[in-house]
Formats: C-alpha cells, structure tokens, sequence
C-alpha cells in the first residue's frame, strides 16, 4: 500500500514537473522571438510599434537638416533644357558665357532619413566670396524645370551671375545654400557651402 501511494505521488509531482515545463518554454521562446524580431528589425530601420502612444512622423521635417551638395559647371554641354533662355549656350560654364550651373543638394533630417516635398521657395542662395570682378550668382528662374525633385530627397536648381546677361569670372565661387520651412505644423533650418569652379 506504501509503495502504492508513493508512485501515485510521483506521478503527481511528474505531472506537475512536465507541466511547469511545458509553460517555461513556451514562456522563453515569446521573449526571445520578441527580442529577436526587434534586433532584426532595427538593423533594417523598420522598427514598428504597435502602442497607441507612438506615432509614426510623417513628414520628417524637423529642426535641424544635413544637406550635402555637388555641382555640376558643364550641365549646358549636355544640351539640358535650363540652358535654352537668356542667351545661355550649349557650353559649359566660363569666363565666355553666364551659362548656368547645376546644384544638386541631399536633404535629411537629423535621423538621416530623407526630407521629401519641399517647395522651390524653402531654397535661397547667397553669394558668400567671388573672384575679383566677380558678379554676385543668383538662382535661375522662368527656365524649363528650373527646380527638380527626386523621391530621395534629392533636389536640383540652377544658379548663374546676376545681373542676367552678366559672364563669369575665371576663379572659385563660394555660395551658401539654405534650406529652410517655417509653417505652424514645421520647421526646418539647413545650410551648406558651395563652391563654383570657372576655369582659366
């Protein structure tokens, strides 16, 4: 009767072992999936959350912007359509001619992702330094796609010597572009220095 009743206890306590087992994996395998899915995740910059506190941001804009910048002098040899008014040429640009030239400039937030959907009017140029008996640079305008924009966040415009009809002058420019959006719902401030070679 005693070693009855001892196996009907260690059945029970096998019972109860193999039960708490069968929770503790089960248990595991969610947090590590969990933690898992989340490092995979971030690696990627996918990492969504299903919390009604967060929210994802739509626009992207925020205070500050990383802007990086080239330029391209001899976008009019190529035959582009924005060398075909104000007596420009299908040359590129030189101390002969005010031919304009290209600048293409990355916009990104401060997370690195990229700002998309600006206006031609969030651009402005300032012209910082000039070879001696150089005129000022200003943007170009009234040109076929004198503004473009990419879906990366990539934007183009197009600047020459002003006043119009004014040639360069052999040397390095150095303009600033900057990039800025004030609304009630945005707000973003960028700059970057752009320098302009005109050959001798």
């Amino acid at each position: 009767m005693r070693n009855q009743r001892s196996l009907f206890v260690n059945i029970a306590l096998s019972a109860a072992v193999l039960t708490v087992i069968s929770v503790i994996p089960a248990y595991s395998q969610k947090a590590i999936g969990n933690g898992q899915s989340m490092i995979d995740r971030s690696k990627s910059g996918t990492i969504k959350s299903t919390s009604p506190d967060v929210q994802p941001q739509s626009t992207g804009i925020g205070v500050g912007a990383q802007l990086s910048a080239i330029v391209d002098e001899d976008v009019c040899r190529t035959g582009a359509i924005q060398c075909s008014t104000e007596g420009h040429t299908a040359a590129s640009a030189a101390q002969t001619n005010h031919n304009p030239v290209a600048i293409s400039i990355q916009v990104l937030n401060a997370t690195g992702a990229p700002i998309l959907g600006l206006p031609t009017t969030a651009f402005t140029v300032s012209t910082e330094f000039v070879p001696a008996g150089g005129a000022a640079v200003q943007r170009l305008t009234g040109a076929p796609s004198d503004f473009q924009a990419t879906p990366n966040g990539v934007y183009r415009l197009f600047v020459h010597p002003a006043p119009e009809k004014v040639n360069w002058k052999s040397g390095r420019f150095v303009i600033q572009v900057r990039v800025a959006v004030v609304s009630t719902t945005d707000r973003l401030d960028g700059r970057v220095i752009v320098p302009i070679e005109i050959p001798f």
